[in-house]
This record gives structure tokens, C-alpha cells and sequence, in this order.
């Protein structure tokens, strides 16, 4: 009806779910969800601390903690209105900072040591292709995949109704997409950040605790032995190749100047674990001397 709605309504900061892949979500805003009678009472109802916002997440995340998993109706939508003015978008964003603060005293587990949440999923959104620190590739069981599938964590915003898009508009909008997200930090955290927090690759992945190579066989014969030794396969957006009593191994071939080709190991638990034929051996036995080829 106006440039304010305008500006509201191409803004960040709309409820939004966040999917695990096309079917499975993490997170369903409380406007657009439908829960059973016994998953309701199992996990004890919404949590009345949360006034202003964070109880559908809240509530999101204690449903799946007790086992249960949400399901995504692509078909089932809401009419859901938005603020009428930017004051009122502002103060709604206020409220979030104060529910976010909420979840983080009862949910540290789900937030960075800065203040912001933690999320497996993603929200879908239409961008470029490109992989950035946040995107989620998918290469495969055990890498196997022939065409890598990535995905990346961007929020679907509309842009200015055409009606009022008007240097006006957009000046309030660049405002208000700079103001909004730290309004919201500094109530959350008391910490204002410049720049986006992007999570470094370090952070999400720890460094390995073993890494060796060994010769004499392919990566394939090595995977196919474990499997076959009751060796769990990752996910295709794993960072490890198998897994067992939460033990984790990595593998890649390794080629050599003159042909020769060897797999390196990457090991993240307990090394004890590694059955005995794919313990490191001495060098001699790994590259038995020979002519080159």
C-alpha cells in the first residue's frame, strides 16, 4: 500500500524455514507449522518463556532432539503480514534480538562463541553458482559422486515493488538491511559486527589427528576391504570417507612424478581402530626401491 510496506517487504529478516535437503527441515516458522497431538505433548508444548519470538525454534529444536523429524509441504502456505512501517520492522527485530538471546542461554550448543545461530540446513534461494565458505557440497558417498552438487546459504528476498521503487525507497532499504541485522546483534549479544561472520573452514572441520600414506593398493580396494569389515559410509557432504565406533577416515591418491601412486590416510579419532593391514609401515615397505617409472 505504501514505500514503507515497500521497503518492509524487500527486507531481511522474514520467518523462513531451513531444509536438510528437499524433503527433511530443521526449522518451520511458528505462522506455517502443523505438529501431531502425541509429538506436541512428548516434548512438552511451546516454552512460555519465549514472548516475542524464538519459540517455534526453540520448539523446532526440541522436537528433534526427541527423535522426531519435520517434514516440508511445499504446497501449505500462509498469507503472513508483514509490518505496515519500518519503526514497527525495526521493533520486530528488537523482539527476534531478545528471543535469539533466549535460545542462546538455553541452546549454547546451536550458537558460535560471536552470538550467531548454528545451522546444518540452509535456506533455499535462487543466486549465482559459486562455492563460498558457507556453501554445502555434495560429492558422494565416499566422494563417488561423478557431478559434485552445491548449495548455497542464501536468503530468497524480494526486490522493491515496481510501483515505489524510487531512490527514497532504496535509501531506506540499504538503511534498514545495514541497521536491522546489528540492531539485532547488540540485543542478542551486545556486539555489533561490520562485516558478515563467515564460518572458516578450520571452525567446521578439525584438523586431522593421524595422517599417513601407504602403497601396494588402489583407493577403491581399500574402501571396498573396509566396507566390507563393517565400515560405515559418510554422506555425500561429509568431510570423511568411513566411519566406526567414532573413528573417521579420509583417503585420497596421491600420484607420483614418475607414476607411482600411493593413498594417503587422514585419521580423526583413535588410530587403534584402523585394522592392521592399513597401519603405516616402514618407509621401505611403503616405496620398495626399484627402478622408476
Amino acid at each position: 500500500q505504501s514505500w514503507h510496506e515497500a521497503v518492509v517487504c524487500a527486507a531481511p529478516g522474514a520467518p523462513s524455514h531451513v531444509m536438510l535437503d528437499d524433503e527433511e527441515a530443521e526449522h518451520l516458522p511458528g505462522c506455517n507449522l502443523a505438529v501431531t497431538r502425541a509429538a506436541f505433548e512428548a516434548v512438552g508444548g511451546f516454552d512460555p518463556q519465549f514472548q516475542t519470538a524464538g519459540d517455534d525454534v526453540d520448539f523446532c529444536w526440541r522436537l528433534r532432539a526427541a527423535g522426531f523429524r519435520l517434514g516440508f509441504a511445499p504446497g501449505a502456505f500462509v498469507w503472513h503480514w508483514r509490518r505496515p512501517s519500518i519503526r514497527g520492522f525495526l521493533r520486530q527485530q528488537i523482539g527476534y534480538g531478545h528471543a535469539e538471546k533466549r535460545l542462546r542461554t538455553k541452546h549454547p550448543e546451536h550458537f558460535t562463541r560471536h552470538g550467531a545461530a548454528k545451522w546444518r540446513g540452509f535456506v533455499y534461494g535462487g543466486g549465482p553458482v559459486r562455492v563460498t565458505a558457507e556453501s554445502i557440497i555434495d560429492c558422494g558417498a565416499m566422494g563417488s559422486a561423478s557431478y559434485q552438487a552445491v548449495s548455497n546459504r542464501m536468503l530468497p528476498l524480494r526486490g522493491l515493488d515496481g510501483r515505489f521503487d524510487r531512490w527514497p525507497a532504496r535509501l531506506a532499504l540499504w538503511l534498514v538491511k545495514l541497521i536491522a541485522p546489528r540492531l539485532r546483534a547488540w540485543v542478542r549479544c551486545h556486539r555489533i559486527r561490520l562485516e558478515r561472520e563467515t564460518p572458516r573452514l578450520r571452525e567446521r572441520v578439525a584438523p586431522p589427528e593421524h595422517e599417513w600414506r601407504i602403497g601396494g593398493s588402489s583407493r577403491d580396494e581399500i574402501l571396498n576391504r573396509m566396507l566390507s569389515e563393517a565400515w560405515q559410509a559418510g554422506g555425500g557432504t561429509d568431510c570423511w570417507d568411513l566411519e566406526k565406533a567414532g573413528t573417521r577416515l579420509l583417503f585420497a591418491t596421491e600420484h607420483g612424478e614418475h607414476g607411482e601412486k600411493n593413498v594417503l590416510v587422514r585419521i580423526w579419532g583413535d588410530p587403534l581402530v584402523v585394522p592392521s593391514w592399513l597401519q603405516p609401515r616402514p618407509f621401505s615397505e611403503v616405496d620398495p626401491p626399484g627402478r622408476p617409472g
